[in-house]
């Protein structure tokens, strides 16, 4: 396809103390069979050797190298979003890589499909060791999780809705996707990969009490747009969370707000259930997650 009749793509890469993969990440998007895009990689405040790394890129033009300080992912992609002149955005995850045709990929879809603001496209889960776990492709019945990577976003759209909540470091594009739904604006699906996405567990006890603080705070900025449904599933999310912190008395409180939203799902009864009975509990619910 002819580059001037291609959108050009600002694929944004936050990093911190990511040296041991950041490479992997930008040599990806170097192999990309679409040339018409620009790197943004914002450092935010890393203390090892990133910079050092990232130096001998920067002689192409369409690297951008942004430091600032730690103050989490969601701010590090808006500030970079700041600095793109792409007509569509792309956050990558600085351990994650773009297939070698993505960028091709998504833009034979947006011509296809001029007016489009969303485009989403599958991903490749990866363990640690990178084998392949499974392989997801969006179909228009079933949900498909937007992952940083797996979308392409219209950059003049997504400042208009006030790109990523600054108060989210999790969950971050579940509640960036609730907004986009909320305005209503279709996604467009590819049955294509772009993505190879490194699946890391939420594991220990700081990231998980991140996870029930962003799901909670979710539920109280959309209090009145979201589904009753996803309103059970959340206040079980983070009930789950409880039980592995054996906090069972909190527990059992999150279930009953689950099930005021859906008074006889089974799971939230169950998970109650089981908050009654600790020594249970504590033989279903690890306390981290792998």
């Amino acid at each position: 396809m002819n580059e001037s009749l291609t959108p050009k793509f600002s694929i944004i890469i936050p990093s911190f103390n990511r040296a041991a993969s950041v490479g992997r990440t930008i040599e990806s998007l170097l192999d990309q069979t679409d040339s018409n895009w620009e790197i943004i990689l914002v450092d935010d405040g890393s203390t090892d050797h990133t910079k050092i790394l990232i130096e001998k890129y920067l002689s192409d033009p369409r690297i951008h190298y942004y430091f600032k300080k730690n103050e989490g992912v969601s701010l590090a992609r808006n500030y970079g979003s700041n600095y793109s002149t792409g007509d569509f955005l792309i956050f990558l995850d600085s351990d994650d890589q773009l297939e070698r045709e993505a960028l091709e990929n998504f833009s034979k879809l947006i011509f296809a499909n001029p007016n489009s603001k969303i485009i989403q496209a599958g991903f490749t889960l990866l363990d640690d060791d990178l084998i392949i776990k499974s392989v997801v492709i969006p179909k228009s019945n079933t949900y498909t999780p937007f992952l940083s990577g797996n979308f392409v976003i219209r950059r003049d759209f997504f400042q208009s809705i006030g790109g990523y909540d600054s108060q989210l470091n999790f969950a971050e594009n579940t509640e960036l996707f609730h907004r986009i739904k909320l305005a209503n604006s279709d996604v467009v699906l590819g049955d294509f990969i772009s993505l190879r996405y490194l699946d890391q567990p939420l594991g220990g006890s700081k990231n998980l009490r991140n996870s029930s603080r962003s799901i909670a705070y979710i539920l109280d900025k959309h209090d009145l747009s979201l589904p009753l449904a996803t309103k059970n599933l959340y206040w079980q999310i983070i009930g789950v969370n409880h039980l592995r912190f054996r906090e069972f008395g909190s527990a059992r409180t999150m279930f009953r707000k689950a099930l005021k939203y859906k008074l006889f799902q089974p799971k939230a009864l169950i998970r109650l259930s089981l908050a009654c009975f600790p020594f249970v509990s504590k033989m279903v619910y690890k306390q981290s997650i792998h």
